[in-house]
């Protein structure tokens, strides 16, 4: 099987473009404002706001620590760290809500039948059906409310390349 030179010579020039178009992009800078926690070489993990962009070519960045009120100009809470002392990145990326919820939930279902258990093993008379529902609900309702809140509290990070 012959393959002729005028199939052969587009492969040939096309092929270190294709290839070209595998490379991974330089990553997006991070814009001031933006919520990171880093690891320093030193092994210290610290949070905070950005002041200064981060992009791939910058030697240092400001910050102003996180959780905590915003730092205004010329605070001394502001601190500047070299790029080259960051051994990891993350950018926060939203909190732990929907798992505070998916905790919260079956957790209140198992206190509203286990306070049902406890009811009955106490009182004489036994709860009709729409009182244990009730209970149930409302147990889930509250469970649910709780692990909403703590999974709000918490921060969801993401490695930042």
């Amino acid at each position: 099987m012959r393959v002729s030179l005028h199939l052969l010579l587009p492969v040939v020039f096309l092929l270190p473009k294709g290839l070209a178009a595998q490379q991974p992009s330089a990553p997006a800078p991070l814009d001031s404002g933006a919520v990171v926690r880093f690891r320093e070489t030193s092994g210290d993990r610290i949070a905070g706001t950005l002041l200064t962009p981060i992009t791939p070519e910058a030697t240092s960045f400001r910050f102003c620590p996180y959780p905590g009120s915003p730092c205004p100009a010329g605070s001394d809470r502001i601190s500047e760290r070299l790029t080259r002392e960051i051994s990891q990145l993350q950018v926060r990326s939203g909190t732990e809500l929907v798992p505070g919820i998916l905790v919260g939930a079956p957790t209140g279902v198992l206190f509203g039948f286990w306070g049902i258990q406890l009811d009955e093993s106490f009182s004489e008379t036994s709860l009709s059906t729409s009182q244990k529902v009730g209970v149930i609900a409302v147990s889930t309702l509250v469970w649910t409310g709780l692990g909403a809140l703590v999974g709000w509290g918490i921060d969801k990070w993401k490695p930042w390349p």
